[in-house]
């Protein structure tokens, strides 16, 4: 049975942001925190972990970014955390959050 045409758009359109993020996310940044924001909106925790920890200077422009965010990070992590209590890189990210 085929769903109804305003839950199949819904469906398409996920599925339009998610190809979206995938190709941002694979993409070369040369801003850290560009790379990490994107990592962090499609679900690669652990990469954005290794962007933060691979040069010192990462450190503080990743805080900035963080200090900047509006809670659409914070939101998306604790969602994700709900999901998947448990991940290790997610926690640390909540709790970078926090911190900052």
């Amino acid at each position: 049975m085929p769903f109804p045409q305003s839950v199949q758009t819904q469906i398409d359109l996920i599925s339009l942001h998610s190809q979206f993020t995938k190709i941002q996310a694979d993409k070369s940044w040369a801003n850290p925190s560009e790379q990490v924001m994107i990592y962090l909106i499609d679900g690669r925790w652990e990469k954005a972990l290794q962007v933060l920890t691979a040069l010192p200077y990462n450190g503080q422009e990743i805080s900035n970014l963080l200090r900047a965010d509006r809670g659409k990070l914070w939101n998306l992590t604790t969602v994700a955390l709900r999901l998947n209590p448990s991940r290790r890189a997610m926690l640390a990210w909540a709790c970078l959050m926090l911190v900052v």
